[in-house]
Order: structure tokens, then C-alpha cells, then sequence
């Protein structure tokens, strides 16, 4: 027994060397991409072991794939000052990428203060050099208006720069600029042409997109079976929005038998995601008893929480809580705070919404 635990105990020493003998023969370049398959398939500390030997090297790709691996605490615990610290390494190399990230940094104050027009700077020091993923980030910039003024026709023009390259984000958002009309005119084949393409390409918000231009027959056919397809596609790789569209489509039985239940596990899971949406919807659900026991608290609980994101519809719900003593006790000048902030924020009324604002707002509401 002895001996075959020294001869185990030899050979994981001789393979350890001849290991560190075949990276010792590698190139920079064979270093990291020998990381990156490692990344790809899940064994990070691998990933960060023959990245950190490229890096060594100076390969600028590995530095700033570190930084990524520090970034999204993979293999390591999530340390934004030393992914910051490696972007950095690897942009004074030239590395474009690198540049891009530390955009994203000072973007969301992430290893460094936030500043949107810094992120702005990298953005377009990196996509004048041709980077397409920089590119869409400042058209992104420029759509919304983060760190410089709000231009569309800026934003198309760097969205159709990285869309020339390929760059599938970059087609997903002029499909929806043309959607929109925002910078060209507005046009709903164009967008599902995009939409189209980004969603080949394998992007969940431009699968996403399909899936409802298929449902509410916009710029093209209206069928519910090919927008399940979609949806589902989108759904299933984990895009919170298309997971509350899904369970939508449970709820009103688009494409798919109604089912309350299964509607209800595609709201939750989209809701544990974030998605403003989804908890109204499951706001709705408990409010009126669907697919779940009728509960006014849990309903007024999750209304809050779109309510909370700035959800219009959500806002506007938790002000008729207040207004009909559902989930909370009534209160009138809640209600009216809630029914402003709603209307403020572009919220459409209908005929029954419209009553009770007459009811709480009074001339308010009739002579804004």
C-alpha cells in the first residue's frame, strides 16, 4: 500500500512538471488562449493561472481578461479595484477592449468614482479606433443621454458602424431606434429585419423582440405560434423580459394553452431577476386571484416593488390600493400622490382609472 502511494504520489509530481514544462514552451498568445478554453468551459482558476502566465508576458488580452475574472468573481471573489487595476494594465498597452472596459467602470462607478462623461471618453477613444463593442456603448450613450447630450442621430451612426462589423447588441438596437423612430424614421419592417439578424446571431433581446412583433402582428403577420418560438428561445437562456412575456402568454393562452401556474413560475423567475414587470404582473395575479389564492397584501407588496422601478402601470395600482383599501389602509392622500406620480410618468388611464382620479383628483385631474 505504501508503495503505490509513492508511485501515485511520483506520478502526480511527474505530470506537474511535465505540465509546467509544456506552458514553460508556450507562447504568450497559446498561454491565453489555452486560459480562455478553460474559461469557456468553466474551470476558472485554470483560465486564471494561464492567464496570469500570459499576462506575465505582457499579452494584453490576458491582463484584460483577468480583469474580467475579477470583475464577474469568477474563480475569485468580485474585486472591482483590481479589475479596474488590470483594465488599466492592458488599455496602456493599447489594448481597445481594456479601453471599452474602463468606459464601463467609470460608467457605474465600478474600481473607480463614477463619471459618465470619463466612461464617454473611453467610449470613443476606443471606438474611433474601430472597436464595435465601444461603438455600441456610445450610441448607447448618446441614446440616452449618459455622460453627453441626448442625440439619435449620433446614436444611429455609431450603432451602424458596429452593426457593420457584425456586432449583434449593435443590430438589436437599431431594430429598436427604428421601431421607435428615434434618429431615422420609423420604420417596423426595418426593425424586424434587425431584430431578425441580432437574433441569429443569438441575442435574447432581439429574440425577445421577434417573439412580440410576431404576437402583436407589428410589421409583419400577427401568429402567436411562431412568437412563443421566439420567446421561448429568449426565455429559456434566462432574459427576464421574455420570461415575463412568457408567462403572459400562459396567462391569456397565446400559442400555448392557459395555464396560471406555469405563467406564474415564468413571472417569479423573471421577478427574482429584477424585472419591474414581472412583479406587477404577479401583483396582478394576487390582486385578482389568478393562479394563486386572492392575497391584497402579497398583491401590494410586489406592486411596490415595480412601483419602486418606476413600472407607470405599477405606480398607478398602488395608488388605487391606497384609494380601495386593498393591501393597505385607505388612504386618500396616498392614493393622490401615487395617481400624480403615475400620470407624470406617462401612464394611460382607462375609463375605470379615469373615475377614480375624478374621485381623488377632482379638478385637479380635470384641469391639470
Amino acid at each position: 500500500m505504501k508503495r503505490l502511494l509513492a508511485l501515485l504520489i511520483t506520478l502526480t509530481l511527474l505530470l506537474g512538471c511535465a505540465a509546467a514544462e509544456s506552458a514553460a514552451e508556450m507562447t504568450a498568445e497559446e498561454l491565453y488562449e489555452t486560459g480562455k478554453a478553460a474559461m469557456n468551459a468553466g474551470d476558472y482558476a485554470k483560465a486564471l493561472e494561464y492567464c496570469q502566465l500570459a499576462a506575465d508576458l505582457g499579452y494584453s488580452e490576458a491582463i484584460k481578461e483577468i480583469g474580467n475574472l475579477y470583475s464577474f468573481g469568477l474563480g475569485v471573489e468580485t474585486d472591482y479595484d483590481k479589475a479596474f487595476e488590470y483594465y488599466q494594465r492592458a488599455a496602456d498597452l493599447g489594448n481597445l477592449n481594456a479601453v471599452n472596459n474602463l468606459g464601463n467602470c467609470y460608467l457605474e462607478g465600478r474600481g473607480v468614482e463614477k463619471n459618465e462623461e470619463e466612461a464617454v471618453k473611453y467610449f470613443r477613444t476606443a471606438a474611433e479606433q474601430g472597436n464595435a463593442i465601444a461603438q455600441n456603448n456610445l450610441g448607447n450613450a448618446y441614446l440616452n443621454g449618459r455622460g453627453i447630450s441626448r442625440d439619435y442621430g449620433e446614436a444611429v451612426k455609431y450603432f451602424t458602424l458596429a452593426t457593420d462589423q457584425g456586432y449583434a447588441g449593435a443590430r438589436y438596437m437599431l431594430g429598436r431606434c427604428y421601431e421607435y423612430g428615434l434618429g431615422v424614421e420609423q420604420d417596423y419592417g426595418k426593425a424586424f429585419g434587425y431584430y431578425q439578424q441580432a437574433a441569429a446571431q443569438g441575442d435574447t433581446n432581439a429574440q425577445h423582440s421577434v417573439g412580440l412583433f410576431y404576437l402583436n402582428g407589428t410589421g409583419v403577420e400577427q401568429n402567436d405560434e411562431e412568437a412563443l418560438k421566439y420567446i421561448r428561445m429568449a426565455a429559456e437562456q434566462g432574459n427576464p423580459e421574455a420570461r415575463t412575456t412568457l408567462g403572459f402568454c400562459y396567462a391569456e393562452g397565446r400559442g400555448v394553452k392557459s395555464d396560471y401556474g406555469e405563467a406564474m413560475k415564468y413571472f417569479r423567475l423573471a421577478a427574482e431577476q429584477g424585472s419591474a414587470s414581472a412583479q406587477y404582473n404577479i401583483g396582478y395575479s394576487y390582486r385578482y386571484g389568478e393562479g394563486v389564492e386572492q392575497d391584497y397584501a402579497k398583491a401590494m407588496e410586489y406592486f411596490r416593488l415595480a412601483a419602486e422601478q418606476g413600472y407607470p402601470a405599477a405606480i398607478f395600482v398602488v395608488g388605487d390600493c391606497y384609494y380601495l383599501g386593498q393591501g393597505a389602509e385607505k388612504d386618500l392622500d396616498k392614493a393622490a400622490e401615487y395617481y400624480r406620480k403615475a400620470l407624470d410618468s406617462g401612464y394611460v388611464p382607462d375609463e375605470e382609472d379615469e373615475a377614480h382620479l375624478k374621485d381623488v383628483l377632482g379638478d385637479e385631474y380635470l384641469h391639470p
